[in-house]
């Protein structure tokens, strides 16, 4: 996260050439509607989370059966979160 702070909403996540996401704050230039509401929440239970904009959304890897590359949308969210250990 950019300067260790989470409410930036930038952030950066690489797994090698595996996989990469990229994301920055939201900014006016974003809304397609003006009614911009979260329609989905995240998909995993988060102690703080915020919508953010995707810059890069990669996948390359094997095992899924697919390989994607989505930036460039409203589709991120950036949080803290804690998993249960074993």
């Amino acid at each position: 996260m950019k300067n260790n702070n989470i409410h930036t909403a930038a952030a950066t996540l690489t797994a090698g050439r595996l996989a990469r996401i990229e994301t920055r704050p939201l900014n006016e230039g974003d809304k397609i509607c003006s009614h911009e509401d979260v329609y989905y929440p995240p998909l995993t239970r988060f102690d703080h989370a915020m919508p953010a904009y995707t810059l890069a959304h990669t996948f390359d890897g094997q095992g899924l059966n697919a390989t994607w590359n989505s930036p460039d949308r409203r589709s991120a969210f950036v949080g803290t979160f804690s998993a249960p250990s074993e």
